[in-house]
């Protein structure tokens, strides 16, 4: 509102009604600003997700409970409106735009996941009661294994590998694929 609009509806005795940027300090903006963030980037994969129609292939989880093709259309509708109405938030409420360094977010991802591979090492699993005798020669070299790979990612992200160790890395990767594939292929 403007100082000229303030002082006519004083004037006029009209209640002033701030704009909803003047109603919240820096404190309450950022913390607006970090949920709006959050909402817009779910809304987003939400969206993304039912647009695609796929289920991701996972190994380790069974995807169920698929929505059918009017709850997708309904979910990607949803989303869209949740995502104009943050849109419409942001702006009315004063909430700065925002940057995200995405190789920073991968970084910090799989350095999250490194050290929960860390957990997951046999001498750790101790935690959990006693280990099987071969518990430490079975699972301990596939973890160290992924373990590198994880740290790979990061290296790759963070362009710390010189780019000749990071091919070769990926290199054996594809290998180690192709291989399993005719494997699992028979042939």
């Amino acid at each position: 509102m403007s100082e000229i609009e303030h002082e006519r509806q004083k004037i006029q005795g009209q209640r002033v009604v701030p704009q909803m940027a003047d109603l919240l300090n820096e404190g309450q903006r950022r913390s607006l600003g970090t949920v709006l963030r959050r909402l817009e980037r779910a809304a987003w994969q939400l969206e993304e997700q039912m647009s695609r129609g796929l289920v991701p292939p996972l190994a380790l989880t069974d995807v169920t409970h698929v929505p059918t093709m009017v709850q997708q259309e309904q979910l990607i509708r949803l989303a869209q409106c949740v995502r104009q109405d943050v849109v419409h938030l942001a702006e009315d409420s004063g909430v700065k735009h925002d940057e995200e360094d995405r190789l920073r977010t991968l970084h910090a991802q799989f350095t999250l996941l490194w050290v929960e591979l860390e957990d997951v090492r046999p001498q750790k699993l101790r935690h959990y009661g006693p280990l099987h005798p071969h518990l430490m020669e079975a699972l301990g070299p596939r973890i160290q294994h992924i373990s590198e790979l994880v740290l790979a990612l990061d290296a790759v992200v963070s362009g710390t590998h010189e780019s000749t160790k990071r091919q070769n890395m990926v290199n054996t990767c594809n290998e180690a694929l192709r291989a399993r594939t005719k494997r699992r292929d028979g042939q």
